[in-house]
């Protein structure tokens, strides 16, 4: 599983969902810029692309959200 999603667990997400939070799914694509940090300024850092995708459903979904004044984390 890749690093950023470790902490989204399927108990977390139940947890979240039956709490009332809404999910989306974005689709992140990770390879070569998972690399270790190199230094401590990130302007020293090389970034590399990293190719997402946004389903249509997903982009109503926090459009929706924002409209009715809730967060979107």
């Amino acid at each position: 599983m890749p690093s950023a999603g470790r902490p989204f667990t399927p108990r977390l997400m139940e947890a979240l969902s039956a709490r009332g939070v809404g999910l989306a799914t974005v689709v992140l694509h990770c390879g070569i810029s998972s690399l270790e940090v190199e230094s401590d300024r990130l302007e020293d850092q090389p970034l590399y692309p990293e190719p997402f995708r946004v389903t249509e459903a997903t982009a109503r979904a926090v459009n929706g959200t924002r409209l009715r004044g809730h967060r979107v984390v």
